[in-house]
């Protein structure tokens, strides 16, 4: 859950979505209550980046490649867990137009309230 969380969040297709908060927006039913409260109220803070308006004059949309990384977290616990992924995102055009990708590193921290219950994210940080 935690990789379609990350997937998720970086798949972007700018003949369906407005900006990025879109896509976070679409990963709501992996959150807890909260969090995903506060996902889908989010507004952009500013305007499109030239990435994303260079990927919108393409009519574009991104792949999105993962790979579980590794940094310094605590164990697991029953009800407790830390992921990291490593996140490729390439940008793509409809035109054929193919703009560099971005490699960007994810942490998601999953939460449960007992063992037989479903994890859901309650954080997210993003780094490049």
């Amino acid at each position: 859950m935690a990789k379609a969380i990350a997937m998720t969040t970086w798949t972007f297709d700018t003949k369906i979505d407005t900006s990025r908060a879109d896509a976070q927006r679409r990963t709501v039913g992996w959150l807890t209550p909260d969090y995903a409260k506060s996902i889908s109220a989010a507004q952009p803070v500013a305007a499109p980046d030239a990435s994303w308006i260079a990927m919108a004059d393409h009519h574009g949309f991104t792949t999105v490649t993962t790979r579980r990384a590794h940094d310094t977290a605590p164990d697991d616990t029953p009800t407790e867990a830390y992921r990291q992924f490593e996140v490729t995102v390439t940008p793509h055009g409809r035109d054929g137009w193919k703009g560099p990708a971005e490699t960007w590193v994810e942490w998601i921290h999953l939460v449960r309230s007992g063992t037989g219950e479903p994890w859901k994210a309650d954080n997210m940080r993003v780094a490049q």
